[in-house]
């Protein structure tokens, strides 16, 4: 039995994730996308500022943290691993924060430059689940390593094929957006992704 009495972080995790999906779908896009992403930035240049000294150390200046008898061996790796995690999320937040006060432009979305925050938290996460792993020989590579190698290879292939599905196309035609969403309908010109075996038809109310 899990005791909620005398645990006041999982009531705080509860009633706060309970509270974001109460309170997001009253806030609606963009001002959603504008206060994450702020709060994102925020976090994340904190965590940043503080961990980016320690990242020189560790990579420019070659600081590890084990002493002589082991003990924190390959948390430097982590450090590591936090700092690249943290650096992606600022510029995750700084990137979708430009993308909403520019009118959310459709040809940033699935861009080099969109995904780049998550190859540093991918990077990051690398780091992290390394410094465990890391012992006097070097990498010792478990069971729970091969499982995400695995993994990332089949999501490779998956989004590879994905993408083979679609190609881009340039339109002209009038893009019909539901009056149900509280918007008239207008003509767009854009570039839009649609199968490859024929074109995207327009949305009607």
């Amino acid at each position: 039995m899990v005791d909620l009495k005398t645990n006041p972080l999982l009531w705080v995790t509860i009633l706060v994730g309970a509270g974001y999906w109460v309170l997001a779908p009253l806030a609606g896009n963009p001002l959603l996308s504008i206060v994450m992403a702020l709060a994102v930035m925020i976090t994340s240049a904190v965590a940043l500022a503080e961990y980016t000294p320690e990242a020189w150390r560790v990579v420019v200046k070659k600081k590890r943290s084990s002493d002589e008898f082991g003990r924190g061996r390959g948390s430097h790796l982590a450090i590591f691993g936090f700092f690249m995690f943290a650096l992606g999320s600022v510029f995750s937040g700084t990137y979708a924060l430009a993308w909403s006060w520019l009118g959310q432009p459709t040809d940033w979305i699935g861009s080099a430059s969109a995904n780049f925050g998550r190859f540093c938290h991918a990077a990051g996460f690398v780091l992290m689940q390394a410094g465990p792993a890391f012992q006097k020989d070097g990498i010792v590579l478990t069971r729970s390593w091969w499982v995400t190698v695995i993994g990332a290879a089949a999501l490779i292939l998956i989004g590879f094929y994905l993408g083979m599905q679609v190609r881009l196309v340039e339109t002209t035609e009038p893009l019909l957006i539901p009056r149900s969403l509280g918007y008239e309908q207008q003509a767009i010109s854009r570039s839009m992704l649609v199968a490859t075996s024929g074109r995207a038809p327009a949305a009607v109310a």
